[in-house]
C-alpha cells in the first residue's frame, strides 16, 4: 500500500517535473525570439539615426530634452 502510494506520487512528481521543463523551455524560446526582435529593432533605429540629417537630429535632441524634462 505504502508502494503504490509512493509509486503515484512519483508518477506525479515526473509529470509535473516534465511539464514545468517544457513551459521553461518555452519561456526561453519567447525570450530568445524577443530579444532577436529587440536586436533587429535597435540596428534599424539606428541606421535611421544614421541616415537624418543634422537639422532633423537637433530636432530630435530637443525632443528627447523636453521628455526628460517631462519625468
Amino acid at each position: 500500500m505504502v508502494k503504490q502510494e509512493c509509486e503515484k506520487l512519483r508518477v506525479k512528481y515526473e509529470a509535473e517535473k516534465e511539464q514545468l521543463h517544457k513551459d521553461l523551455l518555452n519561456r526561453v524560446e519567447k525570450v530568445l525570439k524577443l530579444e532577436m526582435q529587440l536586436d533587429e529593432v535597435k540596428d534599424a533605429y539606428k541606421q535611421l539615426e544614421n541616415s537624418i540629417s543634422r537639422d532633423d537630429l537637433k530636432f530630435k535632441q530637443k525632443a528627447q530634452n523636453l521628455e526628460k524634462n517631462l519625468d
